[in-house]
C-alpha cells in the first residue's frame, strides 16, 4: 500500500497567529531555508507579544537571513495527562502540512525535551537539530521546582510560580531574592486565568525520561548549555550529547540558564551551515571595535541617556499624568530589558565592575517603578504638582531612583560601547566539544 502524504498548505504570511493545524507563531527572517524554533515552557498558548518577542523570539534572529523562522508554541487547551510524544506528533503535523518540511529545528529548555520526540518520533521532518539548554532529563530540584510552580498555578498563586522560576536565575541572597520579588510581580500581570496548560507541560516534563531513546535520533544534533544551568547539570549536557549516534557539544563556562551570547551564535550558526553573524549585542566585541551594530546610533543613545532625567521631568511637567505614565512605562522597559540580561547569565560574562553596574541599574529600575507606580494612584502628588507645592518625599524618592537609573544606564552604556564591551576575557576561537565528531551529511 502506497502512503500519500497530506498536501502542504499555503504557509501563512502573517507575522504571527495561529498555523492552520492551530499552533501559535510567531514568524521571523526571510532565508530561504525553514527553521522551527520550539520555546520553553509556556504558561499561556499562543503568539508571543511583542516584548515578548523581542525577548524570545529575538534570541534566533541571527539566524533570518539564512532561514525564516517560525517560533512555534503549543496548541491551546492541552487536556490533562498530554505527554511530550502527543506534543511532539502536534509539532510533526505542522511542519509537515503546514510549512513543507523537514526543517532545521531548534528546541529550547522544555522545548527541547520535546524536540528529542520530535526526531525520534518523525523524522522525516527534522533536518538538523539543537538542543538548547536541555537534555534527556531534569535534574531533581528542577523536577521538584517545577513541579511545586505547577501546585501554586492550580491554586491561582501566579506570583508564587513567577518566584519560584526567578529564583533559579539569581544570586541566591537576599536582594536576588528581592529582585526575585519584584520580577514575579511583573511576569504576573500577563498570568492566564486558566492554569490548565502550564500544568498540562509542567506533569508531562516530569515524565520525560529519554535517555533510553537517544540512539533512536538519526539527524545530526549539537547540544548546547552552560555550566551554571539551574535546570541541567553538565554530567546531563554531556550524557545528552554522548548517547546521541551524529551528537555534538558546546557547553560554555560561567553561562547560565539557557545559554546565548556571541559564543551561542556562532556555534549555532556554523552547525546550521551558516557563515557566523556579525551582530553582537550582548556576549561579544564587534569585529572592528565600535563599528558594530551601535556603532553609529551608539552615541546619540549615550547622549539620550544622559539627558534622562531632566527629559524625564520635562515630560512630567509639560503634559502632566500623560508624562509620568509615559515616564512610567519607560523605567518598567529598562527594568524588564535588565531582569531578561540577568536571567540570560549576562552578569557571569561580565567583568565585576560592569556586572555590578548592571544589578545596581537593576535596583534603580525597580525602585523606581515602585515608587513611579504608587505615586500614579496618589491624588495628593497630582494636586500637589498642579498647584507647584513641595514636592512630598515619595516624589522626591521617585526622582533620586530616576536620575540613580539613568546615571548608572549612562555609565553602563558607555562601557558597552568601549572596546572590550566590558566583558571577561574568553576564548572565542575554540570549537565545541565534541562527545561523538559529527559526520557530515
Amino acid at each position: 500500500m502506497t502512503m500519500v502524504r497530506a498536501p502542504v498548505r499555503r504557509r501563512p504570511t502573517a507575522r504571527r497567529g495561529y498555523l492552520p493545524s492551530g499552533l501559535p507563531f510567531n514568524r521571523f527572517g526571510r532565508g530561504p531555508r525553514l527553521l522551527v524554533v520550539l520555546p520553553g515552557l509556556q504558561w499561556k498558548h499562543g503568539p508571543q507579544s511583542a516584548l515578548a518577542e523581542r525577548f524570545l523570539v529575538g534570541a534566533y534572529q541571527f539566524l533570518g537571513t539564512s532561514h525564516t523562522g517560525w517560533f512555534i508554541g503549543r496548541r491551546p487547551g492541552l487536556a490533562p495527562g498530554t505527554t511530550m510524544s502527543q506534543l511532539a506528533s502536534d509539532y510533526a503535523t505542522a511542519i509537515r502540512n503546514d510549512l513543507g518540511g523537514p526543517a532545521d529545528v531548534i528546541g529550547v529548555s522544555t522545548g527541547g525535551s520535546i524536540a528529542l520526540h520530535l526526531a525520534a518520533d518523525h523524522p522525516d521532518v527534522v533536518h538538523r537539530l539543537v538542543i538548547h539548554s536541555a537534555a534527556h532529563a531534569l535534574t531533581g530540584e528542577a523536577r521538584r521546582i517545577q513541579w511545586r510552580a505547577g501546585q501554586d498555578a492550580a491554586q491561582g498563586d501566579w506570583v508564587a510560580v513567577f518566584r519560584a522560576l526567578a529564583e533559579t536565575v539569581v544570586p541566591p541572597n537576599r536582594a536576588g531574592r528581592a529582585l526575585a520579588g519584584v520580577m514575579a510581580r511583573l511576569m504576573a500581570i500577563g498570568a492566564p486565568g486558566e492554569p490548565g496548560d502550564f500544568i498540562a507541560e509542567v506533569e508531562a516534563e516530569d515524565a520525560h525520561a529519554f535517555r533510553d531513546r537517544l540512539g533512536e535520533i538519526r539527524a545530526p544534533t549539537l547540544v548546547v548549555g552552560g555550566e551554571r544551568d539551574p535546570f541541567y547539570s553538565p554530567a546531563l549536557f554531556k550524557e545528552t550529547a554522548g548517547g546521541l549516534p551524529s551528537g555534538r557539544l558546546a557547553l560554555y563556562e560561567r553561562m547560565g540558564h539557557p545559554a546565548h551570547g556571541a559564543r551561542f551564535r556562532r556555534d549555532v550558526a556554523a552547525f546550521l551551515g551558516d557563515d557566523p553573524p556579525n551582530r553582537v549585542e550582548d556576549g561579544g566585541t564587534p569585529a572592528s571595535g565600535r563599528e558594530g551594530p551601535l556603532g553609529r546610533v551608539g552615541p546619540g543613545i549615550l547622549a539620550l541617556s544622559g539627558a534622562g532625567f531632566p527629559l524625564t521631568q520635562l515630560a512630567i511637567a509639560r503634559l502632566g499624568r500623560r508624562g509620568a505614565l509615559l515616564v512610567q512605562a519607560v523605567v518598567v522597559g529598562l527594568l524588564v530589558r535588565d531582569i531578561g540580561l540577568i536571567a540570560s547569565g549576562a552578569p557571569s560574562r561580565l567583568q565585576p565592575g560592569p556586572a555590578a553596574l548592571l544589578w545596581a541599574e537593576t535596583a534603580a529600575a525597580a525602585a523606581a517603578a515602585t515608587a513611579g507606580g504608587l505615586l500614579l494612584r496618589d491624588p495628593e502628588v497630582a494636586a500637589a504638582r498642579r498647584a507647584g507645592w513641595a514636592v512630598p518625599r515619595d516624589e522626591l524618592f521617585r526622582r533620586v531612583a530616576i536620575g540613580t537609573l539613568f546615571g548608572l544606564h549612562t555609565v553602563r552604556f558607555r562601557t558597552y560601547l568601549s572596546p572590550g564591551s566590558g566583558l571577561r576575557p574568553t576564548s572565542h576561537g575554540s570549537p565545541p566539544q565534541d562527545v561523538r565528531r559529527m559526520p557530515t551529511p
